[in-house]
Parts: C-alpha cells; sequence; structure tokens
C-alpha cells in the first residue's frame, strides 16, 4: 500500500508457550496449549529437581503451574517424547518465533523469558542451574541485547515481546509518576513496577508472581480471574432474571441500588434479589472483595495513581465501586486503543544495534 511508509515491525502474543524447531527451522510439534493438563508422572520428576513445588516457586519466582511453566513444556518434551527432543535445534517463546519468520534470526527474550517460566532466577539474575543439567540451556537461543532482531529490505524487524509486559509499556512511557497498572479481561492482572522486593513464599502462594520488562527489570504482580468468574455469573444472572445479554454495559451508575443493596448489606447474595440490575451489584461486589485481596498484594501506599485498561474499564459499576473500595487512590480510566500493540512499537523505538550473536536461521519457503 503506497500510502504507507513501513520502517518497522514487531510482534506481541502470549509469551508461555514453547516452539521447537529443528535445524532447518521446521516445526517439530504442534503448539501445545498451555492449558494442556500436565501428567502427574512428568510433574513429580520435574519437581524432584526442586525437592518441592514450593522450593521451585521461590527459586524461580514462578508458582507451580503446569503447562503455564515453559520450562516445563520443554522438560516434559525431553521425558515424554524423546525422540522428537532429540532433534530440537531450538526451542523459542512464540513472540520470538513469530518474529524469526521475517528476520530469519532467531533469539530468546526477556520479557518471555522472566513469565512464570520456572526458567529464570531473579536472585541471581540468570538462568536457573537445572536447565544446563537436564541439557536445556543449549537449545535456548542468546538473549537479544535490543529491540531489533534483523533486517528485511531496510525495515526493522523486531525481536518481540510476551503481551503482558507489552501492554504495561505504553503506561511507563507516558506516565511521569510511579503508578499500578490493572489491566483487566479474564485475568485482572495487578502490575507493581516500582516495588522491588522479593516474592515470599506467601505471595507465591497466593497467586502473586514476576513478570518482565524488556530491559530485565522484574516487575510484582498479582492475578485474580476476574473476567472469567464476571462472564460465568453474569449468565446466570440473565438466564435467571431473563435479561438482555450485556445489560449492564448500558445501565450505568445507580446510587441508589448501591446503597440499598450493597452498602446496608440488604442481601446475601445475588439469588435473593428481586431484579437482574439488583443482582448484578450484588455479585459485582462480591468480585471486588476478591479482588482487592489479590491488589493488596502489590499495593504500596506510596503510590497515589492506579491506571485501569481493558474491558472492565469501561464499565461504570466495576470502576465506581472500585473507587469506593480505593479512596486514597487517583483511580484513571485510561484505556489505552490497542495498548499491546502500541508496547511493541515503544519497544521497537529503543537500541537499533543488531546483534552479531544472533543465530541465523535458513530461510524457509515464501
Amino acid at each position: 500500500n503506497g500510502r504507507w511508509k513501513i520502517r518497522g515491525v514487531n510482534f506481541t502474543s502470549y509469551g508461555a508457550s514453547c516452539v521447537f524447531i529443528d535445524k532447518s527451522h521446521q516445526k517439530l510439534t504442534p503448539l501445545y496449549n498451555y492449558l494442556k493438563p500436565a501428567a502427574l508422572a512428568t510433574l513429580d520428576a520435574f519437581f524432584d529437581l526442586f525437592g518441592n513445588a514450593d522450593a521451585f516457586a521461590y527459586e524461580t519466582s514462578s508458582p507451580a503451574l503446569g503447562m503455564l511453566n515453559t520450562g516445563f513444556q520443554i522438560f516434559r518434551l525431553k521425558k515424554e517424547l524423546p525422540d522428537i527432543f532429540s532433534r530440537v535445534k531450538y526451542a523459542v517463546h512464540l513472540p520470538q518465533y513469530l518474529s524469526s519468520f521475517v528476520s530469519k534470526n532467531v533469539f530468546s527474550d526477556m520479557t518471555s523469558i522472566g513469565c512464570h517460566t520456572g526458567m529464570w532466577d531473579f536472585r541471581k539474575k540468570s538462568y536457573h542451574p537445572w536447565l544446563s543439567k537436564e541439557g536445556i540451556l543449549e537449545l535456548l537461543p542468546h538473549i537479544a541485547a535490543s529491540a531489533t532482531g534483523g533486517y528485511l529490505g531496510g525495515i526493522e524487524i523486531g525481536v518481540g515481546l510476551h503481551d503482558s509486559s507489552s501492554a504495561l509499556l505504553p503506561f511507563l512511557h507516558m506516565s511521569k509518576e510511579p503508578f499500578i497498572f490493572l489491566s483487566t479481561g479474564t485475568w485482572a492482572i495487578t502490575f507493581n513496577a516500582f516495588e522491588h522486593s522479593p516474592l515470599t513464599r506467601d505471595d507465591l502462594a497466593n497467586d502473586v508472581l514476576v513478570y518482565m520488562l524488556p530491559n530485565g527489570q522484574p516487575v510484582k504482580a498479582s492475578r485474580c480471574l476476574l473476567g472469567k468468574v464476571h462472564d460465568e455469573r453474569s449468565d446466570k444472572i440473565i438466564s435467571y432474571f431473563g435479561m438482555k445479554t450485556g445489560f449492564y454495559n448500558s445501565a450505568g451508575w445507580d446510587e441508589t441500588i448501591y446503597q440499598r443493596i450493597v452498602t446496608d448489606n440488604a442481601v446475601s447474595g445475588w439469588e435473593h434479589c428481586d431484579n437482574g440490575f439488583e443482582a448484578y451489584y450484588v455479585m459485582m461486589d462480591e468480585l471486588i472483595r476478591q479482588y482487592m485481596i489479590a491488589f493488596e498484594r502489590v499495593n504500596s501506599k506510596k503510590i497515589n495513581t492506579v491506571y485501569v485498561d481493558g474491558g472492565f474499564a469501561r464499565n461504570p459499576v466495576f470502576m465506581t465501586m472500585l473507587r469506593r473500595r480505593l479512596v486514597d487512590k487517583n483511580l484513571v480510566n485510561f484505556s489505552i486503543p490497542e495498548s499491546t500493540a502500541i508496547g511493541a512499537l515503544i519497544q521497537l523505538k529503543g537500541p537499533r544495534k543488531l546483534m552479531d550473536s544472533a543465530a541465523v536461521i535458513p530461510s524457509g519457503p515464501e
């Protein structure tokens, strides 16, 4: 399209999956879904390396999440499919795999390595020794030293980065003061890039983990399964009271309902409400109470600003109830359209040096 001059291309996706490729850059397995159940025998063998799951979580700042730990995905392939494992040249995270198709170079990236992979020792700032002991470290490409993975016809090709870290970058780029970032969707993930204390065992037992910025800086975060539970309970309310799908999106805020149903504790559960609107307020109050537990695990009294992004940022009931809970914070409904994609482009504006240490891979079919 002659209207546009393309200067650069970058890639972002969820990073919690590995792609296994051979020396010709051919994919050896399907892309395994990180929700795929893990065989108990393989899990037991994996945690025997650490003594137990608690030790694994503490040393790698990664709660034991089965296939959501990409290090376990590689270990699983070695134990369950050794013939395929013997042909693996690189185990590469999904964003970097996508980038490699265009740049013809393959790298590892800090944002994907640092996302609950069970591969990184955050205290020593290096790969965990278990990878070397298991013969896995040699399968991991060099860590990218900049955002650039190569060039194609003069167009800069980014290395790619994990979507959660990418979504955070526009806010770090924009904000002039420390902030807490709440990204809402299926999960409500609360990021505090300004809190650098190590995770405790109690944190790890309560779904607090560490993400990583492109420069290797850890970002403390807590997770709460907000969106999925919201949708499931909303469907029940819609069915029970005969409401229209998505009725809560256009209803706005009703202070009378809030005062009577929530503040006065007039109802002990949404099933006992008189109508769907009341039921929705009771349900949302329950969800926000649960979310506040996760929020407090990464909260800092020194930080006054909370940015809310994602689907719930456009939900007036959620936002108003959350403001009532966070009276000491400046809650900003600052939704950046396509923030994840914009973050990937912000990342590409960094250093432009093409790394000489790249593992060059053969060109495949066009």
